[in-house]
C-alpha cells in the first residue's frame, strides 16, 4: 500500500537530511516518531520518494569530517576490539544504525583512509584501553544509561560525573576484569552494567566500588550460564528417552541451573549490602554534618546570650546610677520621707 507524506512531513524530511541525518531508517523514525519504522515499509519508501523528489540522494550524502575527539573515540574503541557497527552507533548516539548505512560507511571509510585495520568479528577482543576523552566517556554514558548528554554542554555537576568515571574506568581491578573477557559482548555487558551503576555516584568508596564490580561480574555470568543452559536443554530435548548419556546431561543442566541461582543470589545480596552500607554511610555523614551545624548554632546562641547579658548589665548599671543621682537630691529625699522642702526649712 502506497504511503504519501503530508507537506509538513516532507518539510521535516528535507530539514533532517540537510541537517546531516542521511540514513533513511533514522529519518523515517524521526518523522513518524516510531523507533520501529524502517526504510523497507511504506513509510520508509515514502521518505525515499520525498528525497528523490527534492533531488536529495542519500547514497551521495556527506556525513561530514570527524572531529579530533571523534577520531580519538574511533581509535580507542578499535583498540578495545569494538567493530565498525558498534563504533558507528556509539559515535552517532543511535542504536538504530545498521550495516551499510551512511554512518557505518563513514566509519569504515575513515579507518581505511588512515591505514587502519578494523576487526569486525564479534568474538575477538584486544587488550582493554581505558577511554580518557570527554566525548568517549559521555558517549559510553549515553549508550549505557539511555541519556542524550552533549559532551560540549555539560553542567558543573555532570563534569564531575565524567571526571570521576574516567578514574573508575582506569581502576586496576576494573581493567583486569575487562581483559579477562574473550568475547566482545561479555566485555560490553560488564562495561555497560558498571557505568550504569557508578556514573553518577561520585562518593563511592573503594570497597563499594569492588562490590559494584562483583555485581557486574555476576551479571555477565548470569547471561553466560543462561546461554549454556539453553544449549544444553536443546541437546537434552533431542536425546532419546533413557540411557546414561541423558542422565549425565540432566545432571549437567541441574548443576548449571544451581550455579545460575547462586549468581542471582549473590547479585541480590551484594546489591542489598551496597545499598545498605552506602545508605548508612550517607546517614552518618548527615549526622556529622548535623553535629557540625549544631556546634555552629550553639556558638551563635552563646554569642547572643552573652550580648543579652551585656545589655542587661549595662541597663542595671544605668539604673543604679540613676538611683544614686536621685538619692543625692534633697527634695526627693524629703518627699520620700513625707516632708516638703519648705517644712524642713
Amino acid at each position: 500500500m502506497k504511503k504519501d507524506l503530508t507537506p509538513d512531513q516532507e518539510k521535516r524530511v528535507v530539514e533532517l537530511f540537510k541537517g546531516g541525518l542521511t540514513d533513511i531508517n533514522r529519518i523515517t523514525r524521526e518523522v513518524f516518531n516510531d523507533p520501529k519504522a524502517h526504510s523497507r515499509e511504506p513509510r520508509g519508501k515514502a521518505v525515499a520518494r520525498c528525497l528523490v523528489k527534492n533531488h536529495l540522494n542519500p547514497n551521495k550524502a556527506n556525513i561530514g569530517e570527524f572531529t579530533d575527539e571523534q577520531k580519538d573515540l574511533i581509535r580507542s574503541e578499535m583498540q578495545n576490539g569494538s567493530n565498525s557497527l558498534n563504533i558507528a552507533r556509539l559515535l552517532f548516539k543511535d542504536e538504530g544504525v545498521q550495516r551499510l548505512s551512511q554512518e557505518w560507511r563513514a566509519v569504515n571509510t575513515w579507518v581505511s583512509n588512515n591505514g587502519l585495520k578494523m576487526d569486525d568479528k564479534d568474538d575477538i577482543v584486544n587488550e582493554y584501553i581505558a577511554p580518557r576523552s570527554n566525548e568517549s566517556i559521555v558517549s559510553k554514558i549515553n549508550a549505557a544509561v539511555g541519556l542524550n548528554l552533549d559532551h560540549a554542554k555539560l553542567s558543573g555537576k555532570y563534569k564531575q560525573y565524567v571526571e570521576k568515571l574516567v578514574l573508575h574506568l582506569g581502576n586496576s581491578r576494573y581493567k583486569r576484569i575487562m581483559n579477562s573477557y574473550d568475547v566482545r559482548k561479555d566485555r560490553q555487558l560488564f562495561e555497560d552494567q558498571f557505568i550504569r551503576n557508578v556514573w553518577d555516584q561520585i562518593d563511592l568508596t573503594s570497597m563499594e566500588l569492588d562490590l559494584v564490580m562483583n555485581i557486574c561480574v555476576d551479571t555477565v555470568n548470569i547471561e553466560i550460564l543462561r546461554g549454556h543452559i539453553a544449549k544444553l536443554n536443546t541437546i537434552f530435548d533431542d536425546m532419546e528417552e533413557g540411557g546414561d548419556l541423558k542422565h549425565v546431561f540432566s545432571e549437567t543442566v541441574k548443576a548449571k541451573t544451581d550455579e545460575l541461582n547462586q549468581c542471582y543470589k549473590r547479585v541480590s545480596d551484594n546489591t542489598k549490602k551496597l545499598q545498605g552500607d552506602r545508605s548508612e554511610r550517607l546517614k552518618n555523614k548527615g549526622k556529622d554534618d548535623y553535629s557540625f551545624l549544631t556546634i555552629v548554632q550553639a556558638f551563635q546562641e552563646e554569642d547572643e546570650r552573652r550580648e543579652m547579658l551585656r545589655q542587661a548589665e549595662m541597663e542595671r548599671m544605668a539604673a543604679e546610677a540613676e538611683v544614686d543621682r536621685l538619692a543625692s537630691m534633697e527634695e526627693w529625699r524629703a518627699r520620700i520621707l513625707g516632708l516638703h522642702r519648705d517644712d524642713v526649712v
